[in-house]
């Protein structure tokens, strides 16, 4: 299974969007919230899933775990990929709450650029437990 793809958009669209997807209510990281100035925020899966699920998940839960049977064929229609299989299904749900952990993780420090350098140390991480290129994170 081809995860790059993935990877790839999901730290491309973090990286522009500039500090992580949080919920400034809630204290928590969100699929689709807004910041104080009205902006939309994505957390990593949330950048990954269409516009409309992604607002509709980022107004009533936050947990990747819970929402695997959501989360998971969207994903993977998306990028084309077949999870038909157990094995693959599961495989794609432990890749993408990996990535979700990174942006967690990273997303726990005070500044936008510390968060953005977090970030990429922990993509360097799933880069390297995934055996994927990290070309993009050195752009």
């Amino acid at each position: 299974m081809n995860f790059q793809p993935i990877f790839d958009a999901a730290y491309t669209s973090i990286s522009e969007q500039g500090a992580p997807g949080y919920d400034q209510t809630r204290g928590t990281c969100s699929y689709f919230s807004k910041d104080i100035n009205g902006h939309e925020m994505r957390c990593a899966i949330g950048h990954l899933l269409p516009d409309q699920m992604a607002r509709e998940l980022g107004s009533t839960m936050q947990c990747m775990h819970n929402l695997a049977d959501q989360i998971n064929p969207a994903v993977a229609e998306r990028f084309g990929l077949d999870i038909s299989d157990n094995t693959e299904y599961w495989t794609l749900v432990g890749f993408l709450t990996r990535l979700q952990t990174a942006h967690d993780e990273a997303a726990e420090v005070s500044t936008d650029e510390e968060f953005l350098s977090g970030f990429r140390r922990e993509m360097r991480e799933v880069a390297k437990s995934f055996a994927l290129s990290t070309e993009v994170l050195d752009r």
